[in-house]
């Protein structure tokens, strides 16, 4: 049975989620090219990995807003967070990752992509 229009449209992000999740990809991206450039393969899988939960927020604010349930060993949620909260936080640590970065290049501390190590 082929979609209804709606369940075609719930799949289209409108406006400022389009640029949103246009924008965050990029500098995901530019994260991970920064990575494999200065410091390789390895470390861009890293950089990769450390970008997935920052670009899950913003890209499907609404979708992990809606989860109630246990959070890890002893966490749990149990009521909804509100979608914009939820990408506003996929911002800030969007954000937090690029300021690091910035913090080692800019104060040569070590080796600029070190802190993908772990």
């Amino acid at each position: 049975m082929a979609p209804t229009q709606w369940e075609c449209a719930a799949w289209e992000p409108e406006g400022s989620a389009m640029i949103g999740r246009t924008l965050s990809a990029g500098i995901a991206a530019v994260y991970v090219a920064g990575a494999y450039a200065y410091v390789g393969g390895e470390r861009a899988f890293a950089a990769a990995v450390a970008v997935i939960f920052p670009l899950a927020c913003i890209w499907f604010p609404e979708e992990l807003g809606r989860y109630t349930g246990p959070l890890g060993l002893r966490g749990y949620i149990q009521k909804r967070t509100p979608g914009a909260f939820v990408a506003f936080g996929g911002w800030v640590l969007l954000t937090v990752i690029g300021i690091f970065w910035l913090l080692r290049v800019l104060g040569g501390y070590g080796s600029t992509w070190d802190w993908f190590r772990y």
